[in-house]
């Protein structure tokens, strides 16, 4: 079954990477660079996926399950987070993405936990908001 997926995500990313890289036709040609590149890894990246997956063991077929738990708990809460971030704003819905993500991922370190969270805000913050000043979601908290 593993490989059905790899073959059907691997065409996903394909379908995906085509998507991102029509899409930067109208941007400067220095400012399209990344994504176009970043868009060639993506379609590279599937490839290997489809050619990973063309690999069929009748062995996995004969159970067929569509993916397990994690994944679809995972899935949750990237559209929580996403709901979220118009809602409470980019940094308190980062903050509690990333402490509910470590807490289905097993981590129970207070402190991994936070200076993970903290580190990450502070990051972007630098990075996207005081650099490039990138307007970030606010909501109603910060």
């Amino acid at each position: 079954m593993k490989n059905r997926i790899d073959f059907f995500s691997g065409l996903a990313i394909i379908a995906f990477s085509i998507l991102l890289f029509s899409m930067t036709g109208n941007l400067p040609a220095q400012s399209s660079l990344f994504p176009k590149a970043l868009s060639v890894l993506f379609g590279v990246l599937g490839l290997m996926l489809v050619f990973n997956g063309r690999k069929i063991n009748n062995s996995e077929e004969k159970n067929p399950s569509f993916g397990n738990k994690e994944m679809w708990i995972g899935l949750g809460l990237i559209i929580t987070y996403i709901v979220l971030m118009n809602v409470t704003g980019f940094f308190t819905a980062t903050a509690l993405f990333i402490i509910a993500f470590m807490l289905v991922n097993k981590v129970r370190s207070v402190i991994k936990i936070g200076v993970t969270v903290v580190a990450l805000n502070i990051f972007i913050y630098f990075i996207f908001v005081a650099q490039l000043n990138v307007p970030l979601p606010q909501g109603l908290l910060f």
